[in-house]
């Protein structure tokens, strides 16, 4: 362009030119996989990629791995759970949609794992079910700081959110809460799906909440039945 013309003015026109060859390129693609019996390329990676990890990870143990490699990031200071999201968005997702779609139908739900289990099992109080440990320090504890970073981060604790525990106590790095915080929420998994599937509590209907008040609420929301069952299995596995 002419050397009149302003820098900021020359370099938005720069741009133009590969963006459309990403737009036609795009184009191109989508309508070559219009032309497939799959129709598009989000069915093609659901089909191929997607539909056989779900059947992998419909499972007690998928979920206790991810739990465990989650906890372990967090031990060294790397937030686990944002990490491995996109496995969990992916392969757990799903599964509470098929939950969700039966709960509409008013058919029996037809999976016990998926991200609203995990959450439930896994968050109470934030990662790791911290919201004892976070609750004891606040009430009973003979440390004056423990006491009082208990009582700062109850609130934020009942809603899911235990980084000031995490990084206050601390719990990364931390030889002494690695066990503890490793353990309970696999324990807290194991006993919530055994629960369940005797049918002493229901399942998710696929409501995946996060920073919902926990037990109470986030119970209300995810099995829309305020009941003693549910109840139960939050009393169990915290």
């Amino acid at each position: 362009m002419p050397e009149a013309v302003p820098s900021m003015v020359s370099q938005s026109f720069a741009g133009l030119f590969p963006s459309a060859v990403i737009v036609t390129l795009a184009m191109i693609v989508r309508y070559l996989f219009s032309l497939t019996s799959l129709g598009s390329i989000h069915q093609v990676i659901f089909t191929i990629i997607q539909t056989p990890i779900t059947n992998i990870g419909n499972s007690l143990w998928a979920l206790l791995l991810i739990t465990l490699l989650s906890r372990l990031l967090w031990m060294i200071g790397i937030h686990g759970m944002l990490v491995l999201m996109p496995i969990l968005l992916t392969v757990f997702m799903p599964l509470d949609l098929q939950n969700l779609e039966a709960f509409t139908n008013g058919d029996p739900l037809p999976n016990i794992v998926g991200l609203a289990f995990w959450i439930l099992c896994t968050s109470i109080g934030g990662g790791g079910a911290t919201l004892g440990l976070n609750i004891l320090m606040a009430f009973q504890s003979k440390s004056k700081q423990y006491k009082t970073l208990g009582k700062l981060s109850l609130p934020s604790g009942i809603f899911g959110i235990n980084e000031p525990l995490i990084f206050g106590i601390p719990i990364v790095f931390n030889a002494l809460y690695a066990i503890p915080y490793i353990i309970s929420p696999l324990i807290n998994l194991v006993i919530g799906y055994f629960v369940i599937k005797i049918g002493l509590a229901p399942a998710p209907s696929g409501a995946s909440i996060l920073g919902m008040p926990i037990p109470i609420v986030f119970c209300r929301f995810v099995t829309r039945k305020l009941e003693i069952r549910c109840v139960t299995i939050i009393l169990l596995v915290n």
